[in-house]
């Protein structure tokens, strides 16, 4: 491991963690993969067990009496015949419980305890919960929905910071390298707008700028695509009894 160590001519450091979730005890934040480590080792471990389960319900063995004539390399293929005194002891296979449902069971309740811990559950997908089923109503799926929503937004505020400084990060290294930014690509009046921004000392930056990221708001998006299915449904009403109105004039000219 070789250590360097030179000046660092901006006021600021040129280093920037981006989290999902902080942590104050640790420089790392926490992250999506290791907020749903638990459940998804517990959901691959009960898919690993219904598949083990199912290949050997359908790979079956067999247990065969001494002397019945059926040794272990006998083939089992569709409408063969095996002969055997007593077929209920003689021949007959080795039967394993089925864990399939309990295992999709225990598949979706890890499914909602990882929906739980990142955030993200059936409400914001708009989708009603199984588990309520037909007793949710529209109210209630609403306030659920947008709690769901307030808590996605408040994560998406550590992202809008992260990006806010890194934005400052690259201004400053623009400044403090202003000879070697390339504004070919500019307009001669922005190429004057940028210039007299990389004129500026790296100390003045704090007091003349400030940074931010515009976001497009989770519940607005959300609360657009609803209006939308709306309007797509009046217009398909209206569509469907403008059709039938039609219907109805062609059979009194048939009649």
């Amino acid at each position: 491991m070789y250590k360097r160590q030179e000046y660092n001519p901006l006021s600021v450091r040129d280093i920037e963690v981006g989290t999902y979730l902080d942590d104050p005890d640790s420089l790392f934040g926490i992250g999506i993969c290791r907020m749903v480590e638990g459940p998804q080792e517990t959901l691959t471990a009960l898919q690993r067990m219904r598949l083990d389960g199912t290949k050997l319900n359908m790979l079956k063995m067999f247990l065969a009496r001494r002397g019945a004539g059926i040794g272990p390399d006998e083939t089992l293929e569709p409408f063969k015949i095996l002969f055997v005194d007593d077929p209920l002891s003689d021949f007959r296979p080795i039967e394993f419980p089925d864990i399939s449902q309990g295992c999709l069971i225990g598949e979706q309740m890890a499914k909602e305890d990882a929906d739980r811990v990142s955030g993200a559950n059936d409400y914001m997908a708009g989708f009603n919960d199984k588990i309520v089923g037909s007793n949710a109503t529209s109210s209630g799926m609403q306030y659920l929905g947008s709690q769901a929503n307030s808590i996605l937004n408040s994560l998406l505020e550590n992202i809008e910071q992260f990006m806010t400084n890194v934005y400052m990060i690259v201004l400053y290294q623009a400044i403090a390298n202003k000879d070697l930014v390339d504004l070919s690509w500019l307009s001669e009046e922005d190429q004057t707008l940028v210039r007299s921004v990389l004129d500026m000392n790296v100390e003045d930056l704090p007091t003349k700028f400030r940074f931010s990221v515009r976001t497009t708001d989770i519940n607005r998006t959300d609360e657009s695509r609803k209006q939308n299915y709306m309007m797509a449904m009046q217009l398909y009403n209206q569509y469907f009894q403008s059709a039938m109105g039609i219907v109805q004039m062609l059979s009194l000219i048939h009649i």
